[in-house]
């Protein structure tokens, strides 16, 4: 009986967790109360004006995204850190690329829709072709957008390489995005059926089960940056440390190996730049 009060009882482990997860919804919620505030004021007072600053708030949708996924993978799974310090920390440190591409975003989903609407009730062969490739450039956004989110979380990239290798990443590996993709359209049913209030509670828990699918993903990728930077030095005759020519390794040469490996973008982010080792535990 007294190991059941044990705060290291898995049973209070695994209900701490779950605590976690539900605050981490609730802080993600909690970004978007100007969205929602501004909606209630349009849709009490008609004035067609309040929609765009509650547009332009949406600017949070990536990074807070990004945030949720870091902060669950380290403090939830891997228990690093505290879940609200990992979340503030990632949407801080990814902030300007998430809100760039949140802004592309809602102009991408305005033209979709604005077409969609047009094209809506034409049975043509002609409309069926251009509904249909307006279906896969919607696809191949969403599926870039699913792998984005960790990408920038996990690695040090300018965006265009950022999105360049999420694209690559969705096309890769297609049974991923379309788990994701899937998993996320369940979510957003259950919240539409339940009239939102399953919003509070459901977000976290689908970026948890997603986060199992893209660990497996993204591992191998980490896994190749922390092999280069572990690559073993050799050493001369005397023992001291050379590099592969076998020249001395001096500060000024391992700083500009540093730099290099930054200027790529593929080390890893947060905390020690060169060894994030917990991803891959």
């Amino acid at each position: 009986m007294s190991n059941f009060f044990n705060p290291d009882n898995k049973v209070f482990s695994f209900l701490g967790k779950v605590f976690d997860i539900v605050v981490l919804n609730v802080v993600w919620l909690a970004l978007y109360i100007p969205f929602f505030g501004l909606l209630y004021l349009y849709g009490a007072t008609g004035f067609v004006y309040v929609m765009i600053p509650a547009v332009l708030s949406l600017v949070v949708f990536v990074p807070s995204l990004t945030a949720l996924y870091y902060s669950i993978v380290k403090a939830i799974r891997h228990q690093r850190s505290y879940p609200l310090t990992e979340f503030f920390r990632s949407f801080k440190a990814n902030f300007r690329q998430g809100a760039i591409v949140s802004v592309f975003l809602m102009i991408f989903a305005g033209i979709i829709s604005l077409d969609f609407i047009l094209l809506k009730g034409e049975e043509s062969t002609y409309f069926t072709v251009l509904r249909s490739a307006l279906m896969a450039v919607s696809y191949f956004v969403l599926g870039t957008l699913v792998f984005f989110c960790p990408v920038i979380s996990r690695f040090n990239m300018t965006l265009k390489d950022a999105l360049k290798f999420s694209f690559g990443l969705s096309v890769k590996h297609v049974w991923c995005t379309i788990l994701s993709l899937l998993l996320w359209a369940a979510d957003i049913l259950i919240v539409y059926i339940t009239g939102g209030a399953m919003i509070l509670f459901a977000i976290a828990p689908a970026m948890l089960v997603e986060s199992f699918m893209m660990e497996k993903v993204l591992k191998r990728y980490v896994l190749e940056v922390l092999g280069r930077n572990k690559e073993p030095e050799k050493k001369n005759a005397s023992g001291d440390e050379t590099g592969e020519d076998g020249a001395l390794t001096d500060t000024d040469q391992n700083t500009e190996k540093k730099e290099n490996e930054e200027d790529d973008g593929t080390i890893g982010k947060h905390e020690d730049e060169s060894r994030d080792e917990w991803y891959v535990e």
